[in-house]
């Protein structure tokens, strides 16, 4: 000091540069000094924020491991509860214990039926508790609600017990699988199950896990109220992670025990600034060669730091891959999204890949868009957050489900972001999918299922099973299987079973009623959880087997000849078959060729083989074919018979059901009638002329004598001859009538097509003198063709339309001709004006010689409306009238509007033949 004063003292330029030069080092020194603490203390920052972080992390690890533990204890209560609704309190009591020894801190393990606590394990100390209501409860209401209402479990709490204490509260709901629930969602609500897990317990196991060296805070709920540890302000800068637990998330903070390094740059400067002084520039190289040193340590553990970060951040990256979830952001107010890389692997999108809202919401399955919308909506507008599992599609039309969770950031009241997680979830969804349809489809099985375990206990019976048995199986331990299935060979088949691994053979099963039914049964082993299960499967056979014996009964007994024919001949047959083919017994039947019991040709010529032919192929056409047919027993003797083939489907192929009803003796009889038919035909025809001749004679001769003798009559003869001409006349034209009647059911032309529109224009031509005399008015409206005798067509609108000429008041006549058509046939009205006729009589006048009027009203023989009824029937028709008095009358003809050209009135059915027969007898 003295040496360096005496040369600054003579040497007063230099002393000026070199003070100026130590002072520039000075304060250069200080600068640069001041710099390199700030990056020790920088680096010791991180290091230990650092430190801190991942002793959060073990303590929130811990703390998630510890909650969640309790919380599966809940889950796997409602699950249980759930395939076991019926549960009773036994079987809760030995659960709820089994479950209370996995972990410490359980107080109490709680059922609520519906809405009312049922079951509590342990009773002991938590008496008060059964039949207690948490929804009458101002402080549990409405955590209770939103458990009941929410479609997964809950977690509330602290809260103050009754019994004393505080605990935390899980809460999960339970549905009960339904036969409805073909798609993924919940089923019926059966209640709540709940744990009540001790606070301070907790409070131990998580304290427990926290290193000396910080001090935590964790908070729960909207509100973020301290649960554990103490109270961090905000100023103090504490470290934050999140506890995912049931359906809430955690804050879990942190600090170091003395806090974050406090930095005062005033004082180190000033400690510095004397140092640098005092030990003048000769330290100063020293100071800055140091310095740099420390620098360059610094740096380099600075880049130690942000290597381990990387690593970290890489094995997130791998943790998310593995788990195959990420995360994503979007930016309300520039429209920006942001996908991790796992997001963008889920979409099948190069990583990095930015798309446009719209773009992400599209990759959505259809169906599920309007779903993540409205999701949207409710977190912008309401700050709902969201947590749905939904159909998606991948850029390359991949079909999956995903796990989508959002929630938004909130400034002012405004959601500027949104951002969540994103999952794929396709094969947890699948193997949930593929477990509800399994379980649906034993649910719904039309047999009889048990599964029963390694003890012989019958686990599981489907609702089939409690229906067969006339008890109550499903969901519950019902005893042994030899107690419900004993006495029908069980041990014998678990024997067979124990070699074979399935088993199948018929046996008999009892209600609890007594009732024994057969059944078809079946066991096959399978492997559950590691374990051996038997599962047994009865089809109740009885109904089948009585229908079988009624068919038998009904096959055999029925006294027309039924054979089941195949490719092969004829395979099976009834006695009835046999008796009429006068065989000696039903394998001789069996062992006949069917050409055999038919002739040669069939009654129009056709070969039996060729017509044969055809007759199949109708069957097969139509499903069935009825037709006549001419047969031949074993004597040589010829049978008619009504044959009907129904073509079955037998488990060796197809076949025909062939029913023969003889009608050889209807036949006949139908020939006696033809005959005697063609006979009263004759007599008519006979009778009409030697009837008519006399008339004729008997009206001419009282004519001369009213012309010859008129002046020799007094007025009383003339009016006696008068009543013998008109009594002549109108038996004549009773005569025609009759004749008339009696030749509709003679005539034996072909039906051929006739146009009834130039059948009526006939009628008018014909009627034209009348029509012109009364001033009528007859119209019609376009008619069609149909097939038929035109004749007979022709006197049957004549009748009708002369009818309505006729029976009228001083009105004008008028009739109408109109048509419509209903499914297969044409409905003919004649409709006129006239007096009507009352609704008591309008069948009787269809009958022969029923007349509503007397000769001198209304001059008539009460055949005309016969005849028409006899034609209508002729041609597959029918006719009816609608009236009534005053209001004219409207005759209806139904005729066929598809009817065979070649069809004649012959060829109509046996009833119909007979009917028209006995008619004109």
């Amino acid at each position: 000091m003295h040496m360096i004063k005496r040369i600054l003292l003579n040497r007063p330029g230099s002393t000026v540069c070199a003070l100026a030069t130590a002072a520039l080092t000075v304060v250069a020194g200080i600068v640069l000094n001041n710099q390199l603490e700030r990056a020790a203390f920088e680096r010791h920052e991180v290091l230990l924020r650092n430190q801190v972080l991942e002793d959060l992390t073990s303590v929130r690890v811990g703390a998630e491991v510890v909650m969640n533990q309790r919380a599966l204890l809940t889950l796997a209560l409602e699950y249980h509860v759930s395939v076991n609704p019926d549960i009773s309190t036994e079987e809760f009591n030995a659960f709820a214990e089994l479950l209370m020894g996995e972990f410490g801190g359980v107080r109490s393990i709680t059922l609520l039926r519906d809405t009312v606590i049922s079951d509590v394990y342990p009773i002991i100390g938590n008496e008060s508790a059964i039949g207690f209501a948490p929804l009458e409860d101002p402080n549990q209401r409405a955590a209770a609600q939103a458990a009941m209402q929410a479609e997964r479990m809950t977690f509330t709490g602290p809260v103050e017990l009754r019994q004393g204490g505080r605990a935390f509260i899980c809460r999960a709901p339970v549905q009960v699988a339904n036969s409805h629930n073909l798609e993924f969602e919940i089923g019926d609500y059966w209640g709540l199950v709940s744990i009540l897990v001790d606070y301070d317990q907790l409070a131990r196991e998580i304290l427990a896990l926290v290193p000396e060296d910080i001090q935590i805070a964790i908070l729960a709920g909207p509100d973020r109220e301290l649960v554990f540890g103490q109270e961090l302000s905000k100023d103090s800068r504490p470290l934050t992670t999140e506890v995912q637990l049931a359906d809430q998330t955690w804050l879990v903070q942190a600090l170091p025990v003395d806090g974050w390094p406090q930095a005062a740059p005033g004082a180190e400067a000033r400690f510095y600034f004397s140092i640098l002084l005092t030990c003048l520039a000769a330290l100063l190289v020293y100071l800055l060669t140091s310095s740099a040193i420390r620098y360059a340590r610094a740096a380099s553990e600075l880049k130690s730091v942000a290597e381990e970060a990387q690593h970290n951040e890489a094995v997130l990256e791998k943790t998310a891959r593995m788990a195959k979830v990420g995360g994503w952001k979007f930016n309300i107010l520039t429209d920006e999204i942001a996908w991790s890389d796992e997001v963008c692997r889920i979409h099948e999108r190069p990583l990095g890949y930015v798309p446009e809202l719209d773009e992400a919401i599209n990759y959505y399955a259809p169906s599920a868009r309007p779903t993540i919308r409205e999701a949207i909506k409710r977190t912008v507008e309401l700050g709902e957050p969201w947590d749905l599992v939904l159909p998606f599609i991948t850029a390359s039309g991949r079909k999956i489900w995903v796990r989508t969770i959002g929630e938004g950031e909130f400034k002012d009241g405004r959601c500027e972001r949104l951002w969540g997680t994103f999952q794929d979830v396709t094969e947890h969804h699948n193997d949930q999918q593929a477990m509800r349809l399994t379980q649906q489809a034993v649910d719904n099985a039309a047999d009889a299922i048990f599964f029963i375990n390694a003890l012989g206990e019958i686990e599981y019976a489907n609702d089939v099973a409690s229906d067969v048995l006339g008890r109550s199986l499903n969901g519950r331990k019902v005893g042994v299987a030899d107690n419900v299935l004993s006495g029908y060979g069980w041990q014998e088949k678990l024997l067979e079973l124990e070699r074979n691994r399935v088993c199948e053979y018929e046996t008999k099963l009892s209600n609890l009623d007594g009732r024994e039914f057969d059944c078809d049964a079946r066991l096959w082993l399978v492997e559950f959880e590691g374990e051996l299960r038997v599962v047994a499967s009865y089809r109740d056979t009885s109904q089948t087997k009585r229908e079988v014996q009624m068919r038998n009964v009904l096959f055999e007994q029925s006294s027309d000849a039924h054979l089941l024919f195949d490719a092969t001949g004829i395979i099976e047959c009834n006695q009835a078959a046999v008796d009429m083919l006068r065989m000696r017994d039903k394998q001789a039947v069996l062992e006949c060729h069917p050409a055999e019991f038919s002739p040669e040709l069939q009654p129009d010529g056709r070969p039996s083989l060729e017509k044969c032919i055809e007759m199949d192929r109708l069957a097969y056409e139509n499903g069935y074919h009825r037709f006549d047919w001419m047969h031949k027993r074993s004597d040589g003797e010829e049978f008619l018979c009504e044959v009907t083939l129904n073509p079955v489907q037998l488990d060796s192929g197809g076949a025909l059901l062939v029913v023969w009803h003889d009608i050889s003796e209807r036949k006949r009889v139908i020939d006696q009638m033809a005959a005697s038919n063609r006979e009263l035909q004759q007599f008519a025809y006979v009778a009409s002329h030697d009837l008519q001749a006399p008339l004729r004679g008997i009206a001419n001769f009282a004519q001369f004598l009213a012309e010859d003798y008129s002046d020799q009559l007094d007025e009383a003869a003339h009016n006696y001859i008068s009543r013998i001409v008109s009594g002549c006349k109108r038996m004549q034209k009773l005569i025609s009538d009759l004749l008339s009647y009696s030749r509709v059911d003679g005539r034996c032309r072909p039906f051929e097509q006739v146009d009834l529109g130039g059948v009526v224009d006939q009628v008018i031509d014909v009627l034209e003198p009348s029509i012109v005399d009364s001033g009528a008015t007859v119209t019609r409206d376009k008619l069609p063709t149909v097939a038929g005798d035109p004749s007979q067509l022709l006197q049957l609108f004549q009748n009708l339309i002369s009818n309505g000429l006729k029976y009228q008041n001083q009105e004008t006549p008028k009739v109408n001709i109109s048509v419509r058509r209903h499914l297969q046939e044409w409905i003919f009205s004649v409709a006129d004006n006239g007096i009507g006729i009352p609704e008591e009589s309008q069948d009787r006048i269809f009958e022969i010689f029923k007349r509503l009027h007397t000769q001198e009203e209304y001059p008539g023989t009460g055949i005309g409306l016969a005849i028409c009824q006899r034609i209508a029937e002729q041609h597959s028709g029918r006719v009816w009238v609608e009236s009534a008095p005053g209001e004219g009358s409207t005759f209806f003809i139904a005729l066929p509007a598809k009817l065979n050209e070649e069809k004649s009135p012959s060829e109509n059915s046996t009833t119909t033949q007979l009917a028209s027969l006995n008619s004109s007898k």
